[in-house]
């Protein structure tokens, strides 16, 4: 099927926190992150071409590449292909060249024509992120595209604003990410760096964690101090949960019970909400204020109460996944448990299974659109 370029231009304002850490300041081996092409071809895109063109790709030897780009037009399509030498081969951008942030950002932002994701490992999507800190007004964005074997998307996330506003990647920064947690970080100021970490490396700083998920990398803030950044990362019977890029121990431990996950009461605290017990009954109170990008500031309240299915959500009956119930287990005693699906629904925050390690991670910044009202009764 052939496709022209869609060009996404996203009005979603996020912003991230993430900064570089210490330990990510040194050189190492050549990378180990996965080998892709991201490819453009007649089949996807573009309708004169004869030939498969490498737009972006990642190789253990030279780590993230990028080339140089061109407008391409017919009148039935439009096309941003690689610029070609004099032997007819690709030019590569280098970190040094004066307008490496600039024609990055450029093929980034416009959606490269490259519908699939061409690797021998088992991957199945890549996300490329990059950022470029003011050196040209129409690209001061963090920009990031997806790619997979079935599609692409691009986002140009953050104004100038903001980037002053918020601690953000060093300039000229880019990282790329696959579905499997693996990350390298590129820093290209003054010096070129490669770097490959796991997603869960404890080496690095809490604050510097970045994660994958399996539907797209995302990256934001919150205006909230408890809520922080990151994700919630935690798995059935295990202590450790892994909270903004912090190891920490968590009681009880997750559940699944009936078919569903169950979690301590707790952790809506890490969600942004705040709870009490009801004095002298088995009920609990949940209370969250939520911004999203798009639309007010929500009051979400709910009331459980241990032993029934029924909950009291902003004034309304809301029938939960699973009973809420006591962990009983010695030295855990008298803990809640509440449905982490529901609660994470409830509460706006996204909720990820990867089946992968079975696992969950919930998103724990400001959402884009509130959640959609209970219908009524």
């Amino acid at each position: 099927m052939k496709k022209t370029i869609i060009f996404l231009l996203a009005s979603v304002i996020l912003a991230s926190p993430l900064g570089y850490a210490k330990s990510l300041n040194r050189e190492v081996a050549p990378s180990q992150f996965p080998d892709f092409r991201i490819v453009v071809d007649k089949d996807y895109s573009f309708e004169d071409l004869d030939k498969k063109y490498t737009i972006i790709e990642h190789t253990k030897e030279e780590g993230l590449v990028f080339y140089r780009l061109e407008k391409k037009q017919t009148a039935k399509s439009i096309a941003y292909l690689p610029v070609l030498d004099k032997n007819n081969n690709p030019v590569k951008l280098s970190p040094k060249d004066p307008d490496y942030c600039y024609e990055v950002a450029k093929a980034l932002n416009v959606s490269i024509a490259a519908d699939h994701l061409e690797t021998e490992s088992d991957i199945q999507a890549v996300s490329v992120v990059f950022y470029n800190y003011g050196d040209y007004e129409p690209y001061t964005v963090l920009t990031q595209s997806s790619f997979s074997k079935h599609g692409t998307g691009s986002l140009g996330f953050v104004g100038f604003e903001d980037m002053c506003k918020y601690k953000m990647l060093s300039k000229g920064s880019a990282y790329i990410i696959d579905t499997n947690l693996n990350i390298e970080y590129l820093r290209l100021e003054d010096k070129e760096y490669k770097i490959t970490h796991e997603t869960l490396n404890p080496d690095l700083e809490e604050s510097k964690l970045i994660y994958g998920i399996d539907d797209v990398v995302t990256h934001t803030y919150s205006t909230y101090d408890n809520v922080g950044t990151g994700y919630i990362h935690l798995q059935p019977d295990n202590l450790i949960y892994t909270i903004a890029g912090k190891r920490i121990k968590y009681y009880p431990p997750p559940t699944l019970k009936d078919g569903q996950l169950m979690v301590g009461l707790e952790i809506v605290e890490k969600m942004g909400a705040f709870h009490e017990r009801i004095k002298d009954t088995k009920e609990y109170r949940i209370v969250k204020a939520d911004k999203p990008v798009h639309g007010p500031i929500t009051i979400t309240d709910i009331t459980i109460t241990i032993g029934e299915k029924k909950a009291i959500v902003d004034g309304q009956e809301y029938e939960l996944s699973a009973i809420p119930y006591y962990y009983t287990v010695k030295p855990y005693n008298d803990n809640p448990m509440i449905p982490l699906r529901d609660f994470c629904y409830l509460l706006n925050n996204k909720l990820h299974w990867r089946a992968i390690d079975s696992s969950a991670l919930i998103e724990r910044f400001m959402q884009i659109y509130p959640r959609e009202p209970l219908p009524k009764k």
